[in-house]
C-alpha cells in the first residue's frame, strides 16, 4: 500500500529528512567546536522546506505497488544578522522543553 511505501522511505538512513538533520548536527558540532554563537548558516538549515513527490505505479515484475520517489529542500535563504537573537530565543525556549523529539 501507498503509506507502507511512504513508511519504508522514510525508515532508510538515506532519505531527505535524515540528511537534512545530518548536515544540521554536522554543521552544529563544527559551530560548538569552534564556539561560534550559531551563525547565519546553522539558522539557514533548520528554516527549510521540504517537498517529496512519489509516482506510485505496479512494478511489472513483481506486480508490487512501487514508488519512485523525488525530494526537494526549498526556501533556503541565508537569515539577516538582524534576525539572530530571534533566532537563539526560539532555539533557546525548545531546548527548554523536556520532551523532544529528533528524527
Amino acid at each position: 500500500d501507498k503509506l507502507g511505501i511512504m513508511a519504508k522511505y522514510f525508515s532508510q538512513e538515506n532519505n531527505v529528512l535524515q540528511k537534512l538533520y545530518n548536515e544540521q548536527l554536522n554543521t552544529y558540532n563544527e559551530f560548538q567546536r569552534r564556539k561560534d554563537d550559531k551563525p547565519a548558516l546553522l539558522m539557514t538549515l533548520r528554516d527549510v522546506s521540504c517537498f517529496v513527490k512519489w509516482d506510485f505505479f505496479v512494478n511489472k515484475e513483481t506486480l508490487f505497488l512501487d514508488a519512485n520517489v523525488n525530494a526537494s529542500i526549498i526556501d533556503v535563504d541565508l537569515k539577516p544578522a538582524e534576525k539572530r537573537r530571534h533566532w537563539i530565543d526560539i532555539e533557546n525556549t525548545l531546548n527548554s522543553f523536556e520532551s523532544k523529539v529528533y528524527h
